[in-house]
């Protein structure tokens, strides 16, 4: 289990790195994906959800003064995750991956 966990926490990173690349290089539609992920995470995706997560924090919390993201840019995304957080529990396996 531990190794899951890291392997994931790895992969999340990565993610996250390759989404920063792909942003900046104006390689994905920022409203389309934005509305992707929010799908994905309405849907019931863990990982889409801690994936979600993590855009939010890196980039409107922690970096919000040295990038470009918005809360505008991550609207949908935003709104199912505000939404969640009131309305229901977190998708099943939520834990398995993100730890607080």
């Amino acid at each position: 289990m531990l190794l899951i966990t890291i392997s994931f926490r790895k992969y999340l990173e990565d993610a996250i790195n390759y989404w920063t690349v792909f942003r900046r290089s104006h390689l994905i539609s920022l409203p389309q994906y934005d509305i992707a992920v929010a799908q994905a995470v309405e849907a019931g995706n863990a990982l889409a959800t801690v994936f979600a997560m993590q855009l939010v924090q890196l980039y409107l919390i922690d970096e919000r003064q040295a990038t470009h993201v918005t809360e505008t840019d991550l609207f949908h995304t935003l709104e199912i995750l505000a939404r969640m957080s009131h309305h229901r529990t977190p998708p099943e396996g939520y834990y398995k991956y993100y730890k607080y």
